[in-house]
């Protein structure tokens, strides 16, 4: 036999006395200690959800208020605070209908809460419940072997769930369908008793009609308690309305008498965040008490004083601007009274601001900048534009891929940069040479420069000034620094270099020549969109981008000699993979490059007059055509175009006249 644990003294003291304490008596105890006539006078003031809820609290609250004889008492209750509210439904007690009515409880799970509310069936369900409990009625007609009539969906409600009341009045149980949804239960009782009447006429014919009347008092009954329902909900909101308002203005007037104006609160020009926090202490539906008021007084008192933080910091950046314009105007009066060499290698827009002489100056407290102060910096901003024509000469060099030093990429700006060396090889000799020719990579310019020229065009000169630095206080300086927009290209400068040879120009013209040419180069091939004079770039090398409805990596761009080339060296690449196949020999004799810069006989005229035009870029289309001579590996570098395009692609390409399949239609897509 187990011995019995003994219990220590200490425990069985702690048991006595917890014994000996007052059982905690709950506030509504008192309410049954109380006459019977003061107690229900106190609960004729209650609402039916509160009858609800007191019902809840214990077993003798349960037990006096759910018993059928107390139903007087919620009846009573509901029409004294509710008088238009309809009367309870035959298929509801009393306190079904307030849980309906107030309460968001599922009548499957008891979850809270539940929102889907189904007059029609009286029943709230959660999303779960409502599924399994209802479905639509060629479902639930299944579970039974034989046919049903459909006539039985005339005898049910439908639910209203997911189909709103109808505008014309309440919806006619005869238009009932099988594809609607009812209730398991009620289409379970209502099929077995039409089943077991169906041999029976006169009884069936009798239980249609009863049943169909009873289903269009129940849909009437309905329709007023969802119309009283949205009718009150109407009538809060109004109410909330009305007490938000309320609110809004009495902390509005209490924020005034703490010296708080309206100046200082937060606005639609300021930060939406301030706004946001702002409106949502302001805007509830709650009357303000003094007790509300001592909670948020700090909170919005805090918010005022970081809208004053914020604006202060936006006055900051307005004078920054009004700063920056006259820094602008400044320095573009001095750049036009210094030699243009020298000009160009001074900073670009984009780049004088970060410059640390012009960021002290743009960041002092006065409106605009003087030419006094602007000569007070000058000799301290030449030598920063000496150290910084060191960085010019970098990214040029880097552009061109002169080994001048190590190329790498830093992880804190995540910005090329130079790491220089001693040994700089042929960095001046590079720069000065004939082959330092640049091309503008912005859209649509026509721009093939000489280096340090390229420094003058109205791209790199006249770019936009970067608005707002206040984001780049503290920022180093090369963070800042914004990379010209030109590339270089080997090719295109071969190209250009033996383009001046053929016009009889020294290969080392200098950019005045160049841009002297504008307007009087013209191709003699006898394209369609390019017969008209052009300028020194548009001719070489450089794309008018022509937008076509294409998949992004294959937007067709236009160039001129250095596309022709391209294509034919295209053409010869897939000639040398296979030099011996007869196919690739007749296919080497079926092209002719027309724009040969080896050929004796020159392809373009140089004329003496300008009269350049604007080349028309081509329509956007779904369709182009396509040579069908070409072979796949070289039809990208024959774009499709318009017809007539390609037609003068076959005769001066292939030499030959157009015949049927030599051209065909090419598709494009998104």
């Amino acid at each position: 036999m187990a011995k019995r644990t003994k219990k220590s003294t200490s425990s069985s003291r702690e048991e006595a006395s917890r014994a000996s304490r007052p059982r905690k008596i709950g506030k509504l105890k008192c309410l049954l200690d109380m006459p019977l006539d003061v107690f229900y006078e106190i609960v004729f003031h209650l609402t039916p959800l509160d009858l609800l809820q007191l019902s809840r609290v214990s077993k003798q609250f349960r037990k006096e208020f759910m018993t059928r004889r107390k139903k007087h008492l919620w009846a009573t209750v509901r029409q004294k605070n509710f008088p238009d509210l309809p009367e309870c439904p035959l298929e509801l007690q009393e306190p079904q209908y307030a849980n309906l009515l107030f309460e968001h409880n599922c009548m499957g799970c008891g979850h809270s809460p539940s929102k889907m509310l189904d007059w029609a069936l009286f029943r709230r369900y959660c999303k779960k419940c409502y599924d399994s409990h209802v479905k639509k009625g060629s479902t639930l007609s299944r579970s039974y072997a034989k046919n049903i009539d459909v006539v039985v969906y005339t005898l049910l409600p439908p639910s209203c769930v997911y189909n709103e009341w109808c505008d014309d009045g309440i919806p006619d149980c005869l238009s009932n369908r099988p594809d609607q949804l009812y209730d398991r239960a009620d289409f379970d009782k209502v099929i077995r008793h039409y089943l077991s009447v169906e041999n029976d006429k006169d009884s069936r014919l009798q239980f249609i009609h009863e049943r169909r009347k009873y289903v269009g008092e129940r849909m009437a009954r309905s329709f007023a308690i969802a119309t009283w329902q949205e009718e009150l909900r109407d009538s809060r909101e109004d109410e909330d309305e009305e007490k938000t308002k309320r609110r809004r203005e009495s902390i509005q007037h209490k924020l005034k008498e703490a010296g708080y104006e309206e100046d200082v609160w937060p606005s639609v020009s300021g930060r939406r965040a301030h706004l946001d926090h702002w409106n949502r202490l302001l805007d509830q539906p709650r009357e303000l008490t003094p007790r509300i008021w001592k909670q948020i007084f700090p909170k919005l008192t805090a918010i005022i004083e970081q809208v004053a933080l914020a604006r202060a910091e936006l006055d900051k950046i307005r004078r920054l601007d009004l700063r920056e314009k006259g820094l602008i105007a400044l320095y573009r009066r001095f750049l036009a009274s210094i030699d243009p060499g020298t000009a160009a290698m001074m900073p670009a827009l984009n780049d004088v601001y970060w410059l640390p002489s012009m960021r002290a100056l743009l960041w002092e407290d006065d409106a605009t900048v003087t030419e006094e102060q602007w000569m007070s910096i000058r000799n301290q901003f030449l030598e920063d534009a000496k150290k910084h024509e060191q960085h010019i000469r970098d990214l040029y060099l880097s552009l061109a891929k002169v080994n001048t030093g190590t190329r790498y990429k830093s992880r804190a700006d995540n910005q090329y940069t130079i790491q220089r060396r001693e040994g700089r090889g042929d960095y001046e000799s590079f720069l000065s040479s004939l082959r330092a020719i640049f091309v503008c990579g912005e859209k649509n310019c026509h721009g093939l420069l000489r280096f340090p020229d390229n420094r003058l065009h109205y791209h790199t000169r006249d770019g936009v000034p970067m608005p707002r630095l206040s984001c780049f206080l503290d920022i180093g300086l090369d963070h800042g620094l914004k990379q010209d927009s030109f590339t270089y290209d080997e090719e295109i400068v071969d190209i250009a270099l033996h383009v001046l040879e053929i016009l009889g120009l020294p290969k080392d013209s200098p950019q005045t020549v160049l841009d002297s040419l504008r307007g009087r180069l013209e191709c003699l091939c006898g394209k369609a969109r390019v017969s008209q004079p052009m300028s020194f770039g548009l001719l070489v090398s450089v794309p008018d981008v022509i937008p076509h409805v294409v998949p992004t990596h294959e937007i067709l761009e236009v160039h001129h000699i250095y596309a022709e080339n391209r294509w034919y060296n295209a053409v010869q690449d897939y000639v040398g993979r296979s030099p011996e196949s007869p196919d690739a020999q007749t296919t080497a004799a079926m092209y002719c490059n027309d724009h040969d810069l080896t050929s004796t006989s020159p392809f373009f005229i140089l004329r003496d007059e300008v009269t350049e035009g604007p080349i028309a870029p081509l329509p956007c289309r779904e369709t182009g055509y396509v040579c069908g001579i070409c072979p796949d590996s070289v039809m990208y570098h024959a774009p499709s175009e318009a017809e007539e395009d390609v037609e003068h692609h076959i005769l001066t390409k292939h030499l030959k006249d157009v015949e049927e399949g030599d051209i065909f239609k090419r598709r494009y897509w998104n």
